[in-house]
């Protein structure tokens, strides 16, 4: 049994464990066996500020593959888990507006694209390549509410599975507080980059953003 502060935590069905956790590295690392957790801690993830779109879980996981040389088996992943709000009216907000799909979505099929058209439009050795500054998505599994009139009615659910960037040396920022300089100025940058690369791609590769992702993009015509 692994030494955590919770063994188990659950949020709207969703639970924390050792065995969902080795569901979510196998994904990761595209393998179907051969990976053993020898530890993992579960904390609350987000400590500043207010956090009403999400509920967030920091994981610190200890894991080795068990068929990997000595000096590879034991491995260390800080991960952040996004889970649909527990409180109804944000759970609503949220869902409605499907801002847990829109930014699934982003990491799923947005971003990749973005890298891809970087990777073969810009080169690095001219110092043309721009830092989109986002975690890795390590695992996402979305499933849309079931109304009473289509069957069994069942809530929607929404999981979102990051690098935890934290250990990268980023820091959180206190909303409620407001933002510094500093910190304002970074995420214009990161804004200004994923927007280069979204005209990048309409205008090189001709591809119509609206079209290609129509949820991402319907409130900001």
């Amino acid at each position: 049994m692994s030494d955590t502060e919770e063994d188990s935590v659950s949020s709207d069905g969703w639970p924390i464990n050792e065995d969902w956790l080795v569901e979510v590295l196998k994904q990761h690392h595209e393998v179907r066996s051969g990976i053993r957790i020898t530890d993992f801690k579960v904390k609350q993830g987000c400590q500043d500020g207010v956090n009403n779109l999400s509920d967030i879980l920091a994981v610190a996981v200890e894991y080795e593959f068990q068929h990997a040389p000595p000096q590879l088996e034991t491995k260390h992943l800080d991960i952040v888990i996004k889970l649909l709000p527990q409180d109804p009216f944000s759970r609503f907000f949220v869902t409605e507006a499907q801002f847990d799909l829109r930014e699934i979505k982003f990491y799923t099929q947005i971003l990749p694209d973005l890298v891809a058209f970087q990777e073969s439009h810009l080169s690095k050795a001219d110092g043309a390549s721009m830092l989109v500054s986002v975690p890795t998505c390590f695992y996402t599994q979305y499933a849309p509410a079931i109304s009473p009139s289509q069957g069994s009615p069942e809530p929607p659910e929404s999981i979102l599975v990051l690098e935890d960037m934290r250990s990268l040396g980023f820091k959180g920022a206190n909303f409620t507080a407001g933002l510094t300089v500093s910190q304002t100025e970074a995420a214009i940058r990161s804004v200004v980059a994923i927007h280069a690369l979204s005209l990048g791609l309409k205008l090189k590769k001709k591809v119509d953003v609206n079209e290609k992702y129509p949820n991402e993009n319907k409130n900001n015509e």
